[in-house]
């Protein structure tokens, strides 16, 4: 039979209920919006505090961070209130992001830093969306071999959470990294291949 999407089925379903009302039109209205590395675009409930797509995680940390180069990272990474957690474009259902302490905001990590045409390989910033990310590969001819059927999590969020795509052969987006760099609690930047 014709197979429908998970996404298919919560907009066009007449059987939705209403605890499921609500979270797809706030998922509907959050998909439409454009972000950018401009700095956190995340939808927050007052002033100094931090809320997922759909309302359903929040919190109210010391801070939320938007380091712009690696070596705020490093120096956010020694100092920053702990617990420390980073956060993309907060598309998670669960506790992934929420800190009295510190939330790291990777946005501002965004875009295509370099390409190497005959290694057939790119190097995206983390806080890199998922959307942008595509249409920046395919304009240095480079793709994913698999996408979900949303777009607007960062790199770092959806290879850190094994998104996967469609199709059961097909392997899951992180399957497509060949290293990345991490900052580590100490502030210390290190070069991870495999």
């Amino acid at each position: 039979g014709m197979g429908v999407s998970r996404r298919q089925m919560l907009i066009a379903s007449g059987i939705v209920g209403a605890a499921v009302a609500v979270p797809v039109a706030q998922h509907v209205g959050w998909g439409m919006r454009r972000f950018n590395a401009d700095g956190p675009q995340l939808g927050s409930p007052r002033p100094g505090s931090w809320s997922n797509w759909a309302g359903n995680q929040t919190a109210t940390p010391n801070a939320i961070a938007a380091p712009g180069s690696e070596s705020e990272l490093a120096d956010l990474m020694k100092s920053a209130v702990l617990p420390l957690r980073p956060v993309g474009s907060g598309h998670s259902w669960t506790g992934l992001a929420p800190s009295e302490g510190t939330i790291v905001d990777v946005s501002r990590f965004a875009g295509l830093i370099d390409r190497d045409a005959e290694a057939r390989t790119a190097t995206l910033g983390a806080g890199t969306r998922l959307r942008a990310a595509c249409r920046e590969l395919s304009e240095a001819g480079l793709a994913f071999s698999n996408l979900p059927d949303i777009d607007v999590q960062t790199l770092a969020g959806l290879f850190s959470t094994a998104t996967h795509g469609t199709g059961r052969d097909l392997p899951p987006l992180h399957n497509a990294i060949v290293g990345f760099r991490l900052a580590t609690p100490s502030g210390e930047l290190i070069d991870v291949t495999g």
